[in-house]
């Protein structure tokens, strides 16, 4: 079932996706550009700053929990520098603390939506054609 389309009046939507777990960010990926969204992939923190430096972006997906630099920081980086860019931020948890409390963080850094690890594809496409405005497709 396709729950929307990425291209609305022939715009192609961007979608930068930062997240330590290698299989994880290749399965977003996957399904991102299965939606018709065009994907960058950053592996941490520092490598998606540094991406967001030369490149602009339609939507910020995040994972919260990474090496480098944390997704809380690069949340409240990447919201004082570039105030319009929806973000979406994600965790599984971590060492130290339940996904709740880095949620929490990330709601409060910023980000639009958030979610618990493993995400739902129907909640994360829903919720990126919220921010996005992009019309709902049900097959």
């Amino acid at each position: 079932m396709s729950i929307n389309t990425a291209i609305d009046q022939h715009v192609i939507y961007s979608i930068l996706v930062v997240e330590d777990d290698e299989q994880h960010r290749r399965y977003l990926t996957e399904l991102l550009t299965s939606e018709g969204y065009a994907v960058t992939q950053a592996k941490d923190g520092v490598e998606a700053a540094n991406i967001l430096k030369n490149n602009h972006y339609d939507l910020l997906i995040t994972d919260i929990v990474m090496p480098e630099k944390e997704g809380i920081e690069l949340i409240f980086e990447v919201h004082e520098s570039q105030p319009d860019l929806p973000i979406i931020g994600m965790s599984g948890g971590g060492k130290y603390a339940h996904s709740t409390c880095y949620l929490e963080a990330a709601k409060c850094a910023g980000a639009s939506y958030v979610f618990d690890k493993p995400i739902y594809p129907d909640d994360l496409m829903l919720s990126i054609s919220s921010i996005l405005h992009v019309d709902n497709e049900c097959d």
